[in-house]
């Protein structure tokens, strides 16, 4: 199923869109995604421990398969990983 939206805007201060959890959002050309917490711009990232990550792999593997440049924060680590050449490395 594809949705095109030219623009999205909330009536409250809280609003939110959910999509369904096989989605895919794809941000192209100029278009970027902005997290807002007052003055402060932030993105939030998947995080997690060593073992969780390990176990979400086995359980849960993405059905499409990680992809070069992926992010997320190793709490075990407490480093950033990224996926390049099929290995997470942080």
């Amino acid at each position: 199923m594809k949705l095109r939206v030219q623009n999205i805007q909330g009536l409250t201060p809280n609003f939110t869109v959910t999509v369904n959890s096989d989605s895919d959002l794809a941000f192209k050309g100029t278009s970027y995604l902005y997290g807002s917490l007052g003055n402060q711009r932030s993105l939030p990232i998947p995080y997690g421990t060593t073992q969780q990550f390990a176990d979400a792999q086995i359980n849960n593997a993405p059905r499409r398969g990680y992809e070069t440049g992926e992010i997320r924060y190793n709490t075990t680590t407490q480093k950033l990983e990224v996926f390049n050449n099929g290995v997470w490395a942080g």
